[in-house]
């Protein structure tokens, strides 16, 4: 009888890694635009999770269960199946909504209150089942062996992260409902950021849209071909969080000036300051704000018919690069803000207009800008920024826990030569017993071309001057910090909790420049993670992480290694 339940045991765990490659399989037909497809691989899961259930509960794996350190292992195992089962119903039910014939949601510039009530409720469905998956994997006892262990956090990992989402999701959708129903109209700040000059999110701050939502569907309000100002030319200001004005505020990045208001890399506090600014200036505060830079722009334009611009179509994968360049050429600061702000405005009317678009670009399109942290979004409300950290779109730098790096180059010419300036980085770790000393380095190469034509801009022309800072864990200690191989004091700073070094890098058409910092800490742990955050650039950067040959480094890299480290 033993022997056969434990038949009974494998499988159920056959069952279940079958119901895994299903759902795995779901998720990238979702990413997709494969909503069909993707509820059909669910629904087998799910009968998957039933069949391994049933084997699982069976008399003859209750025998082998019976047995007291089996015992912890069967119940463990079995908690994770129920919870599984419940997790993927509760993605299912938010599929149903898009994939049920009923009222569109948004179209042709409308949003249906109908339709929100009904998502609502959908939601609501899905959260029951996920607070089921969430309570089955707390009560769970914690299992010993590591087959078992593993899962069932990869579990207890998604089952909160699930909950998190489904309950962020509430304030968003009352607020836009609302809306949509003729109550208080929902403002959205679009932030427009250029990354032909670098500033610390990507890019700097260049038109600026409030998108408004309200009885009569989702309109362009206001369209600012370049960032509002005060009417009588003086520059307001806001306040802003110490560590934020310690170190950009004699920038005057808290003010009107806005060209320097993204100086620090954490879109949260980069939006706060932002939000408050736009609405000294205009009277309105905006309920939602978010950036997106010209690249992200581009790949969600590839979704929708092609934009005219002077009599031809816009090949929207060059509008951050050979557009944008092109328009430099051709127009004057002023008449190039404006240029470059009607196409923007031509795009944005696709958006909101509901203009047929390929759903399955859109969805690629958005998913890219999204891992490239190109796109971010701002609340003010702590249930909806957690749902939007928990999608990867809030922005935020990462906490400064040990092994967390980022480097953010910002122009400091007041040009536009960035769009020809190539970024490569490189990191290294050394561990020795409870200690990690760390090495990054960045490579700055002006590849400005003698084209008189081009406007480099700012007093000193094409040459490169950027300030480069480095974002250590919170626990660093720096060691060493360079630029060409040569000691310089910098500056130091602390910001969001972590310790900045920052340096000045110059680099003539032609020539290159390279800061390194050096750190130590302590490990805390017998693994080490090191963990490096990109900074959104036009021309991507270059990463040699670990002694790994260069590739474009778009996404957060992370390389755990083992330590001799046994607190």
């Amino acid at each position: 009888m033993v022997l056969l339940g434990v038949v009974n045991l494998l499988q159920a765990r056959s069952l279940a890694n079958e119901a895994r490659a299903e759902i795995l399989r779901a998720v990238a037909l979702v990413e997709d635009g494969e909503l069909e497809a993707a509820r059909g691989e669910l629904d087998s899961a799910v009968d998957r999770l039933d069949e391994a259930g049933k084997e699982v509960n069976s008399p003859l794996a209750s025998v082998v269960g019976a047995v007291p350190f089996v015992h912890t292992e069967v119940r463990a195992g079995a908690a994770g199946i129920t919870a599984v089962r419940e997790a993927t119903l509760a993605i299912i039910e938010i599929l149903d909504f898009f994939v049920a014939e009923r009222p569109p949601l948004f179209e042709k510039g409308r949003i249906d209150p109908a339709a929100v009530e009904l998502l609502e409720a959908t939601r609501k469905a899905a959260l029951d089942h996920a607070l089921v998956a969430r309570s089955t994997v707390e009560d769970s006892p914690r299992p010993r062996l590591a087959a078992v262990r593993d899962p069932l956090g990869d579990v207890d990992d998604t089952t909160a992260a699930l909950v998190d989402v489904l309950t962020g999701a509430e304030p968003l959708l009352n607020r836009i409902g609302a809306a949509a129903a003729g109550e208080d109209p929902f403002r959205i700040l679009v932030l427009l950021e250029n990354g032909a000059e670098l500033r610390a999110t990507g890019g700097l701050m260049g038109a600026l849209a409030l998108l408004e939502i309200d009885d009569g569907g989702l309109s362009i309000a206001h369209f600012y071909p370049s960032a509002p100002r005060d009417p009588t030319g003086q520059f307001v200001s806001v306040e802003a969080p110490n560590d934020y004005m310690s170190r950009y505020g004699g920038f005057l990045a808290n003010t009107t000036l806005w060209s320097n208001v993204n100086l620090s890399p954490d879109f949260p506090t980069v939006a706060d300051v932002a939000g408050r600014l736009f609405a000294g200036v205009t009277g309105i505060e905006p309920d939602l704000i978010a950036r997106i830079d010209l690249v992200a722009l581009g790949y969600l334009l590839e979704a929708f018919p092609p934009i005219i611009v002077d009599g031809a179509p816009l090949v929207a994968e060059t509008l951050a690069t050979e557009f944008l360049i092109d328009s430099y050429k051709r127009f004057s600061q002023e008449e190039q803000d404006v240029y470059v702000a009607s196409v923007v405005a031509q795009a944005f009317d696709q958006f909101v207009q509901g203009t047929t678009a390929d759903r399955t670009s859109l969805v690629a399109g958005a998913r890219r800008a999204a891992r490239e942290r190109r796109i971010a979004f701002f609340m003010a409300e702590t249930a909806a920024d957690d749902l939007f950290a928990r999608a990867g779109t809030d922005g935020a730098v990462l906490p400064g826990d040990p092994g967390d790096v980022e480097v953010v180059v910002q122009n400091f010419a007041a040009n536009k030569i960035d769009v020809f300036t190539a970024t490569d980085l490189s990191a290294d770790v050394k561990l020795a017993g409870c200690f990690a000393t760390g090495e990054v380095s960045v490579t700055l190469e002006n590849r400005m071309p003698g084209d008189a034509e081009f406007p480099a801009g700012g007093g000193i022309g094409g040459n490169g001057q950027w300030w480069v800072s480095f974002y250590l864990p919170a626990g660093a200690e720096i060691i060493d910090l360079s630029v060409d191989g040569a000691p310089t004091g910098g500056t130091t700073d602390v910001e969001l909790g972590r310790p900045v070094a920052s340096v000045l890098v110059f680099a003539s058409p032609g020539e290159q420049s390279t800061a390194a910092i050096a750190w130590q800490e302590q490990i805390l742990t017998p693994e080490y993670s090191m963990r490096i955050q990109p900074q959104p650039l036009v021309v991507p950067a270059t990463l040699a992480m670990l002694e790994q040959p260069p590739s474009v480094f778009l996404e957060t890299r992370t390389a755990s290694l083992p330590t001799e480290c046994r607190p």
